[in-house]
């Protein structure tokens, strides 16, 4: 059986190498890699990936890896989900809202989205120095103080964190689910940072979150985050290989799942 606090100890410690590293581009002049439609890719991107994946391969040379700029790497008995630098946009645009993201994952286990079985999830927002720690049964702690999800009576009294897209696939669930769902509860923010977002969440700084869209490495800390923290979380996957989260505290999560699921 894996040493989830070792797990838990090479992760903080490569979230802090990627940290470093946003830390010391940001504000400065960055080069784009590629820029996209809705999106930019950095080299700052590259760079806190090869740190993350540096300080996984030292430790856990066997593992699997899934991470936003290189993609899968094979591997067995444990996969980890990357994303280096969440919120990238806010970054390179000088908002200081974003995030380095990774979560190690058992192959083997029970779990029903195809992730595998979820164990340890940090991340880590280096411009306020906020390192969130998740481990599955062992509760969430945010600068090792541990945190809990906030809990509302309903929708009503609730701050929704989202992103209020309109790229062209995320468009209708925008304007069908999240406006309507925005009448329902006292505020809604997009912030930019699905990772921090959520991580958030889990220190109860906002009632619940829900994207469209979104992909594994985004989410997959998160999960880990909220769970031990004592929330919910749920994810359903759509069209191409994308996600649908919410998650919240228990109180209103099968609200929130229902306004959204319709």
């Amino acid at each position: 059986m894996e040493d989830i606090r070792h797990i838990a100890a090479v992760a903080e410690a490569a979230a802090r190498k990627a940290g470093a590293i946003q830390r010391e581009k940001y504000g400065g002049l960055l080069n784009v890699d590629k820029r996209l439609r809705n999106d930019l890719k950095l080299e700052a991107d590259r760079l806190c990936e090869a740190a993350l994946i540096g300080e996984i391969r030292a430790a856990f040379p066997g593992h699997a890896i899934l991470s936003e700029e290189s993609g899968a790497a094979a591997g067995e008995g444990h996969v980890w989900y990357i994303d280096p630098l969440d919120g990238t946009v806010n970054f390179y645009y000088g908002i200081p809202y974003f995030c380095t993201t990774l979560a190690c994952y058992r192959l083997e286990g029970p779990d029903s989205s195809g992730m595998g079985e979820p164990l340890v999830g940090v991340t880590y927002a280096p411009l306020l120095d906020e390192m969130f720690v998740g481990a599955a049964g062992r509760g969430t702690t945010l600068n090792g103080e541990p945190v809990a999800v906030r809990e509302e009576a309903n929708l009503g009294e609730a701050l929704l964190i989202t992103a209020l897209s309109m790229q062209p696939e995320k468009a209708d669930f925008t304007m069908g689910r999240i406006l309507p769902l925005a009448r329902r509860v006292i505020k809604v923010r997009g912030l930019g940072a699905c990772a921090y977002d959520i991580a958030n969440v889990a220190a109860g700084r906002g009632s619940g979150f829900v994207e469209y869209g979104v992909n594994a490495w985004d989410i997959a800390a998160g999960r880990v985050l909220v769970e031990a923290a004592g929330g919910g979380f749920s994810a359903w996957p759509v069209e191409d290989g994308k996600w649908l989260v919410v998650a919240s505290g228990k109180a209103i999560h099968a609200e929130l799942v229902a306004a959204v699921r319709g």
